[in-house]
């Protein structure tokens, strides 16, 4: 049963509402579907108000009343718990190729032990575009040694793993909302569930597609049509079919064949747009591989599996591996080579995620394009980044941010950030980008650089 209806909207008549309901039943099986659109009457430009599309009423009931399914992902009701016990079947959903929907997971806290935003409060407003859990503390941490520091979640952030998730996904392909990004997001009035709600359902909208058990529905009605069709020939043919029934069947066919016509423009509009989109990331592709050249890393995997001993061996084994994209100055060599920092494996994923940055920023000067705010470059992928220092910092220790390399002195206020506690463990590289060469300039690799209002 396909149930369309449009109608306008209350206070802009040139503005329609269009909903189309399919449902679909095959023996004890039943798939739904609903589809809401806006569109206008009559080109005019001018703007339309804002319109706040949330989900209908008639599917949350069904959500609540009934198990549901999207694919082979089962919808869930209930914010999910990530406990020790439960840890590893969570990874296996996660890494599962049969998962359809986005995973929400909530991380708690390291002090409070609490989320930063309530778990049902986002359920409420993704309910069917994505399953959410929360995570313990204990949880979170075997996590991190399952997935890496990059690809998990912890201490009160938030992250959304799509499906396709893989142990070797890149982490900016799976939002990380730090609490940064919270409130930024809270500052310009869009709490984090509205925005999630924003992001899925337009990405629903766009890959919205009738279920296998519509479409088999559909071709079993399409073969009886077939059926029904050759028997009205044949009654036709020995006069057996009264005028006013012929009259009537044409003019189904005529409604089915325009149905059709504007279902094949459609999908040949789509379908163009597709084409594009693919030959522009071939482009972007054909770029990456230039610039990189003869920097590509031989074997797949290669760069996970490196060994690091210290910060000094991060440092070197970075510069033999990234030396198209990173500059590896002598006062970060010196640096490095004090440091007892007890987690190297981490400044070498540091490195990694610098070296990635080079490469984003060369294709995107390449394109004429901008490689985005670099905030939420190292954000995604966990790693704490400051674009420069107080001024208070540069007027008591700015000399300390003077690095030098063969003869060159030069201050660099970038900085990530690793660890924390005290300056003993904690870590920091600062860096810059060459606008002429297109390689990040790394003048320091080491303990944590004095700073205005730091304990004596």
């Amino acid at each position: 049963m396909t149930l369309d209806w449009i109608h306008p909207d209350g206070e802009d008549p040139s503005v329609n509402w269009s909903t189309s309901w399919i449902v679909a039943r095959e023996n004890d099986r039943i798939e739904s579907s609903c589809v809401v659109r806006l569109g206008s009457r009559e080109f005019r430009i001018r703007p339309t108000k804002r319109y706040i599309v949330g989900r209908p009423k008639p599917l949350t009931a069904i959500m609540q009343q009934y198990p549901c399914m999207v694919g082979e992902s089962q919808i869930q009701t209930h914010v999910g718990r990530v406990t020790i016990d439960t840890l590893d079947q969570f990874i296996q959903d996660l890494l599962s190729i049969k998962r359809y929907l986005p995973l929400i997971l909530l991380s708690r806290d390291a002090w409070s032990e609490e989320p930063a935003v309530e778990p049902e409060l986002i359920l409420r407003r993704v309910l069917g575009l994505a399953n959410v859990f929360i995570i313990d503390k204990r949880a979170s941490f075997e996590l991190t040694g399952e997935l890496g520091r990059a690809l998990s979640c912890f201490n009160g952030a938030i992250r959304v793993y799509w499906p396709g998730f893989t142990r070797s996904a890149d982490p900016m392909n799976h939002p990380l909302f730090l609490s940064e990004k919270l409130e930024y997001h809270a500052n310009r009035g869009e709490a984090i569930d509205e925005h999630l709600f924003r992001v899925f359902s337009g990405i629903a909208a766009l890959r919205f597609s009738e279920g296998h058990l519509t479409k088999r529905v559909r071709q079993d009605l399409d073969l009886k049509r077939v059926d029904q069709d050759a028997a009205l020939r044949n009654q036709v043919a020995e006069h057996q079919l009264s005028t006013a029934t012929l009259e009537e069947e044409l003019l189904k066919s005529w409604g089915a064949a325009d149905k059709l016509r504007a279902e094949r423009d459609a999908a040949q509009f789509r379908a163009a747009e597709l084409e594009e989109e693919i030959a522009q990331l071939k482009l972007n592709l054909a770029a990456i591989w230039e610039y990189r050249g003869d920097t590509v890393v031989a074997e797949e995997g290669q760069q996970a599996t490196q060994q690091v001993t210290s910060v000094a061996d991060a440092l070197h084994k970075a510069e033999k591996q990234w030396l198209g994209t990173l500059e590896i100055w002598q006062s970060a060599i010196e640096s490095a080579e004090k440091s007892n920092f007890c987690r190297p494996d981490e400044v070498f994923e540091a490195l990694d995620a610098m070296n990635q940055l080079a490469v984003a920023c060369a294709v995107a000067k390449k394109g004429g394009q901008s490689v985005g705010p670099w905030e939420q470059f190292f954000e995604s992928r966990g790693i704490k980044y400051a674009p420069t220092e107080s001024q208070n910092t540069l007027n008591m220790y700015g000399d300390e941010r003077q690095f030098k390399n063969k003869g060159l002195r030069k201050q660099m206020l970038r900085h990530l950030t690793l660890g924390g506690g005290d300056r003993s463990n904690c870590l920091q590289i600062y860096f810059d980008l060459d606008d002429n060469t297109g390689l990040i300039q790394i003048g320091y690799c080491g303990v944590h650089l004095s700073y205005y209002g730091q304990r004596t």
